[in-house]
C-alpha cells in the first residue's frame, strides 16, 4: 500500500503508474487453503482506494499471514491515501492469459460484490507456441479479445509485444511481433 505514496516527490502529480504483472491484478483465485482470504479483492480494493484518495483496510487473518510469510499481531492494515494519490496509475500489464486482450480492472469477489475500476487492464501472448487461446479467460468484463494465429515452425509460433505509451494523448501503442495484434488502447488521464 506505501509503494503507491509518491507524496515526498515534489513533481508527484508528473509521476505515472504502470503495475507489470504475470498474472492479472482482476484474476480471481483461490485454493481451498486460503478460503477466507481474497487477495484480489484487497488488490483491487487499495487501486480504488489510491485514485479516490481514501483509505483501504486489509483484515489480517491467518491465511493473509500464511500468504505472505508474516508474523504480524495486527489484525487490520490501513493506508490512508488522502493527499498522497497524486501520481496517475496507467494500468496493468500482463501476461498468464496466452493472448491478446483488453479492457478495465473489474471483478466480482465470492459474495458476489462487483468491484470496478477506471484502471486499463491490458494482456500480452506467450512468447512460447504452447497454450495459445483464441479467447480471453476470465471473460466476464469488457475485456476486447482477439484471436492469436500462431504457426508452429515459423515466425508466428512466437509473439513479442511492444509498448510505447503516449502520456500527453493517455494512449498504450501495443505492437506485436510474430503472433499476436497490434493495438492502440486508450487510457484515463
Amino acid at each position: 500500500m506505501k509503494s503507491l505514496d509518491l507524496s515526498q516527490k515534489e513533481d508527484a502529480a508528473d509521476w505515472k503508474i504502470l503495475i507489470l504483472s504475470h498474472i492479472p491484478l482482476d484474476f480471481y483465485y483461490r485454493s481451498a487453503q486460503w478460503t477466507d482470504y481474497d487477495v484480489t479483492k484487497d488488490v483491487i480494493g487499495i487501486l480504488n482506494a489510491y485514485e479516490a484518495g481514501e483509505s483501504y483496510t486489509i483484515k489480517v487473518n491467518d491465511s493473509w499471514k500464511t500468504i505472505h510469510n508474516d508474523t504480524i499481531t495486527k489484525k487490520t492494515i490501513t493506508y490512508h491515501y488522502a493527499g498522497k494519490n497524486q501520481a496517475k496509475i496507467i494500468g496493468n500489464i500482463h501476461g498468464h492469459l496466452h493472448n491478446d486482450c483488453y479492457g478495465t480492472l473489474a471483478y466480482t469477489d465470492i459474495t458476489g460484490q462487483r468491484i470496478t475500476t477506471d484502471i486499463v487492464r491490458v494482456s500480452t501472448p506467450n512468447t512460447a507456441f504452447y497454450g495459445a487461446k483464441a479467447t480471453a479467460y476470465p471473460n466476464n468484463g469488457d475485456y476486447v479479445a482477439k484471436e492469436i494465429k500462431k504457426v508452429a515452425n515459423t515466425a508466428k509460433d512466437t509473439s513479442v509485444t511492444f509498448y510505447i505509451i503516449d502520456l500527453t494523448d493517455g494512449v498504450i501503442y501495443s505492437y506485436a511481433y510474430g503472433a499476436g495484434n497490434d493495438r492502440i488502447i486508450s487510457y484515463e488521464k
